[in-house]
């Protein structure tokens, strides 16, 4: 494999792997493994970054109305 495209399969593992910790899991969808060769690599891994974008927006949307009502102190 390619190295490029073993360090994009790296950095989604580790994305995956972070996503599935429990403070964190809420916020993300249930990521497809894409460290196991399925042929469809690119399309699987342009699939998991417009989740990830989709839902850090949400965040982010989330995060802007917690600081405008005031936030924790």
């Amino acid at each position: 494999m390619e190295p490029a495209r073993q360090a994009l399969r790296d950095f989604v593992a580790a994305v995956h792997e972070a996503a599935a910790h429990e403070e964190f899991k809420p916020d993300f969808p249930d990521f497809p493994d894409l460290r196991e060769d399925t042929g469809d690599f690119m399309l699987e891994l342009s699939g998991v970054l417009s989740e990830v974008l989709s839902y850090n927006d949400d965040i982010e949307s989330e995060f802007k109305e917690f600081e405008l009502v005031g936030g924790e102190s």
